[in-house]
């Protein structure tokens, strides 16, 4: 993972001519907030206020990484520009 000041960046396996990330940030108020990014756009945000969730949160993104379902997901599921909340029981959406 990348680590700097104010962000960390985890790449995530993706197909050709595709870029995908997790990237951890540091919140406006309290805590972190979780980008899941494909192709430049969020396809997830969440919340976190706790280090030690982040870091599961991160583990388990990894860990479940599917591109190919996500592929669809950024072209359909996030409307407005918004990012579509992440549904993990260990952060806030």
């Amino acid at each position: 993972m990348f680590m700097s000041m104010n962000a960390s960046v985890i790449p995530l396996p993706c197909g050709p001519d595709h870029s995908a990330q997790c990237r951890v940030a540091l919140a406006d108020d309290a805590g972190w907030n979780i980008y899941v990014e494909m192709d430049d756009r969020v396809v997830s945000l969440t919340h976190c206020s706790d280090w030690h969730h982040v870091e599961r949160l991160c583990d388990r993104i990894e860990r479940e990484w599917d591109p190919f379902a996500l592929q669809h997901s950024a072209a359909t599921d996030v409307p407005n520009g918004e990012p579509k909340p992440s549904p993990h029981d260990d952060c806030k959406q």
